[in-house]
């Protein structure tokens, strides 16, 4: 006889109830974040990103960069949404908003996500590094520190300016991935712009 899951401790649980917990972690950001970065990184893949050299893509090429910029934008969500949820307030908030979520729901603990996050975080860092997007990556998880662990939410004006950084983070990661590296040095022409 199979024991309940909320009887059962951490990674012994059968791995379907961690996959549902994955899709449940990130259901709500499939419309606002997954679809939107990957049609960022579909138009990225097509126009060569910012390279002013011609940008004819192969399909298989704009396959590949695609499932790429995928993997690389679930992991980083991931991150990014275990990270919110798991603190005591996200908690009581989706207990009434989202009780279907894994912590509200009891599928997990926050020992348990925070768990989830030691193992998450260093997978997502290696991909970031692998798939060329390690600048964007760091990037993002500081913006994501700082929401969520130093009151980056707490005022108005510092939670537009945090969320509108991290969505940039996430489409300069697909955009990294899909066209080649990003320089981000300013040359001699942008400063007067500045």
């Amino acid at each position: 006889m199979e024991t309940e899951p909320s009887k059962q401790k951490g990674w012994s649980l059968p791995l379907r109830h961690h996959i549902r917990s994955v899709f449940l972690f990130t259901a709500s950001d499939i419309e606002t974040v997954i679809i939107p970065q990957l049609l960022f990184a579909f138009s990225s893949t097509l126009t060569g990103g910012f390279r002013t050299s011609p940008a004819f893509i192969p399909t298989e090429s704009l396959l590949r960069a695609l499932a790429k910029a995928c993997v690389w934008v679930f992991i980083t969500l991931l991150v990014e949404d275990i990270t919110n949820q798991r603190r005591p307030e996200s908690v009581l908030e989706d207990s009434a908003n989202k009780p279907w979520r894994p912590l509200p729901s009891g599928r997990l603990t926050p020992e348990a996500a925070q768990q989830w996050l030691l193992f998450i975080v260093p997978c997502a860092m290696a991909i970031g590094v692998i798939l060329g997007a390690y600048k964007e990556t760091v990037t993002l998880f500081v913006f994501v520190w700082m929401y969520n662990d130093i009151d980056g939410d707490k005022d108005v004006w510092c939670r537009n300016a945090v969320n509108m950084a991290g969505l940039s983070s996430f489409s300069a990661g697909v955009t990294a991935i899909t066209s080649g590296p990003l320089d981000y040095n300013l040359d001699s022409s942008s400063v007067p712009f500045l």
